[in-house]
């Protein structure tokens, strides 16, 4: 009896699927989300300092700090990303003066987080997959007396800004440390830390992250 309820449920979930299908096509549904994203991106382009011709950031995304951070042309922002540039930090009583800048062409993937007390500057044409984390900040040094303050206690921190220069790709959830360049013409491959600097046209991998190999000219 289960079993012939069970099948049954399947024939009328496929007919009103296939009536659907007429009433609500794909197509339509896709036009839809386009019209949406269209006014999501109006509705918070005001946040930021300035925001480039044909860019847009996609729905659900957490911005903080906003008059801090530049869009150029051409940038996308996926879904659900985090965007801080924090002036302040009232747990110890700090003020800075962040940026944070996306070059002409960027795309940054879903649920990416990116967050700057100092500076944080994506060249043109950089691509990331979903999860990318770029901070230039953590709570406290790794000394023996920030060590012992409660984290949330501990006053922000950088050691310099974060440069990824044009045309990076930037696999998924790669996390970017504070301090750190990556070069033109890289990739950094998914679930990298990049703790140091990157040379540009090197392939990077691992955690902590290495170069796996150095692209040269003369190859070709």
């Amino acid at each position: 009896m289960k079993k012939q309820l069970l099948e049954f449920s399947y024939v009328v979930a496929a007919f009103i699927g296939k009536i659907f299908s007429y009433i609500y096509p794909l197509r339509l549904s896709a036009w839809i989300d386009e019209c949406i994203q269209h006014i999501y991106t109006e509705q918070i382009v005001h946040l930021f300092k300035t925001f480039g011709t044909s860019s847009s950031i996609q729905k659900k995304a957490t911005v903080i700090g906003g008059q801090y951070i530049s869009i150029g042309n051409d940038v996308c922002i996926m879904k659900n990303a985090i965007l801080t540039a924090w002036d302040r930090y009232d747990a110890a009583g700090q003020l800075f003066s962040p940026e944070i800048s996306f070059g002409d062409g960027t795309v940054i993937g879903e649920q990416s987080h990116i967050t700057a007390i100092n500076k944080i500057c994506f060249g043109r044409n950089v691509l990331s997959g979903r999860c990318l984390t770029v901070t230039d900040n953590g709570h406290g040094q790794s000394d023996f007396n920030s060590m012992s303050i409660p984290p949330r206690q501990r006053p922000l921190y950088s050691i310099g800004p974060v440069m990824i220069e044009d045309n990076v790709w930037l696999g998924d959830k790669v996390t970017v440390l504070p301090g750190v360049t990556i070069g033109r013409n890289s990739i950094i491959a998914a679930n990298a830390v990049v703790t140091k600097d990157v040379p540009p046209y090197s392939v990077v991998g691992g955690n902590p992250g290495r170069i796996i190999k150095t692209v040269s000219s003369e190859e070709f």
